[in-house]
């Protein structure tokens, strides 16, 4: 389990340290506080051998391309002067992983020196005559068990190699962790994927058990041709399950997602979206018991008062007490993290107190 995260020049984080997670952690803030910078700040640390992360998160804001000022936006500012810092200290197993984000201005080195070509029409008549964009994103990964101990530098690359990107691994390194960032946008192949893994594994019937809460006529889940998820709920013909409202459709991604990351992280952006009030409960009594039987660990942001609320009621009333709600500020450029352990969220809540 993560317990430490310090983030530095990522994003619209200039500087942020949270101590203590627990095994489900709640991010709550207004917009633009930080709340998806720090999913994806843990999503880069833990995948920190695969580079092409940063695409995949680019997505997720519904970036489709990557060219040199989408890669700059990764940087605090813009400011390329720095590195990005993003560190974790893990429990069980213990590590501590310290990544460092560079910008890449040529294939051929990691930023010490820019290689820029000259023609015969260049001038130098400027004071500022040449200029490159950066190429890429490397990754440095300082990895060790303990804090005497010696580490292992592991190191990636990510590089525009227009009209795609090209990726260079480390080499003889095995990631052991894993994790799943579940946008607020449905990615329906991933969850035809998911359930095909669950199906073969013969544990449809635990997935099927906790959508009943919302869909008490369910019997099954078949995959059609196209990739279509149908329900069986008694009727004539199956139904899409599609057309079965965002709620259970949701539930199903976030489910799946659990079941397949045993042992694993789950990052969830947005984790009301689709659910009616009235099916939050069901919401987090999944990822409750979910998270204790398989060791999750799970982060979550939300924009919903209701769902704080919910957050804080099944918690209690179920006995799990290994969450907490952080409030996350943005306040003249520098941000910081304020923790609600499981009493003095319900004494908050109790009087009213906005922690959105």
């Amino acid at each position: 389990m993560i317990r430490e995260l310090y983030i530095s020049n990522f994003r619209g984080i200039s500087d942020l340290k949270i101590d203590d997670f627990k095994k489900v952690n709640l991010l709550v803030g207004k917009n633009n506080s930080g709340k998806s910078t720090i999913l994806e700040a843990i999503f880069l640390n833990i995948g920190a051998a695969n580079p092409g992360l940063f695409r995949s998160i680019n997505l997720f804001r519904q970036f489709e391309m990557l060219d040199s000022k989408i890669l700059m936006s990764f940087f605090h500012n813009f400011n390329l002067d720095e590195d990005i810092k993003i560190n974790t200290v893990i429990k069980k197993p213990k590590q501590y992983r310290n990544l460092k984000i560079s910008p890449v201005y040529s294939e051929f080195g990691n930023g010490n020196g820019n290689v820029v070509k000259l023609t015969d029409n260049d001038s130098s008549e400027n004071s500022f005559a040449y200029s490159s964009d950066i190429k890429g994103l490397e990754n440095w990964l300082d990895l060790k068990e303990s804090t005497k101990g010696n580490s292992d530098k592991i190191v990636s690359r990510m590089l525009i190699d227009n009209p795609g990107m090209r990726i260079e691994l480390p080499p003889n390194y095995s990631e052991k962790l894993f994790g799943l960032f579940i946008p607020p946008r449905k990615y329906i192949q991933d969850t035809v994927n998911r359930l095909e893994n669950i199906k073969f594994r013969k544990e449809e019937h635990v997935i099927i058990k906790i959508l009943q809460e919302i869909e008490p006529e369910l019997k099954s889940l078949d995959i059609l041709a196209n990739n279509v998820i149908a329900a069986d709920i008694g009727r004539k013909n199956l139904i899409p399950i599609n057309l079965m409202g965002d709620g259970i459709n949701r539930l199903l991604a976030i489910i799946l997602a659990i079941y397949d990351r045993k042992g694993g992280y789950i990052l969830i952006d947005e984790i009301e979206n689709g659910f009616h009030h009235e099916a939050l409960s069901t919401l987090w009594k999944a990822v409750f018991e979910a998270s204790e039987i398989l060791n999750v660990q799970i982060f979550a942001t939300t924009h919903s008062w209701e769902n704080i609320i919910k957050f804080n009621q099944v918690s209690l009333e179920s006995g799990y007490h290994d969450t907490m709600l952080y409030r996350i500020e943005h306040k003249n450029d520098h941000n910081k993290a304020i923790s609600y352990e499981q009493d003095v969220l319900t004494q908050t809540i109790q009087s009213n107190w906005e922690l959105r």
